[in-house]
C-alpha cells in the first residue's frame, strides 16, 4: 500500500520546471539584446509549447526575433504567436473620449 501512495503523483499545481526552464531561458536571452523590451506574461509555456503574447502594433522584426529565438531554444516542440488588439486610439488625455 505504501508503495502505491508513493509512485501517485500529487497534482500538478505549478507549471512543469522544464516548461518554467524554457521560459526563464527565452527570457534571458531576450534581455540580454538591448533593444528588446518584453515582459514575463508575455511568454507562457505549456507542455513545450511556448506561447508568445504580441500587441498588434509590434513590429513584424521584434516578432520574428522572438519566434527565431523561441524556436532555437532546446526542448521547444512547437512556437505560437498570439496578437492582442490594442484599444482605439480616439481617447483624449483624461480619459474623456475627445469629448470637449
Amino acid at each position: 500500500m505504501r508503495a502505491l501512495a508513493t509512485t501517485k503523483s500529487a497534482p500538478a499545481t505549478i507549471a512543469d520546471p522544464s516548461d518554467r526552464a524554457i521560459g526563464d531561458q527565452l527570457l534571458a536571452e531576450l534581455r540580454a539584446k538591448k533593444w528588446v523590451d518584453i515582459s514575463p506574461a508575455d511568454i507562457i509555456v505549456r507542455d513545450r509549447v511556448m506561447h508568445l503574447w504580441f500587441s498588434d502594433d509590434q513590429p513584424r522584426e521584434e516578432r520574428l526575433t522572438f519566434r527565431v529565438t523561441a524556436e532555437n531554444i532546446p526542448g521547444v516542440r512547437r512556437v505560437e504567436e498570439h496578437s492582442v488588439a490594442l484599444p482605439a486610439s480616439g481617447m483624449a488625455a483624461g480619459g474623456e473620449g475627445g469629448r470637449t
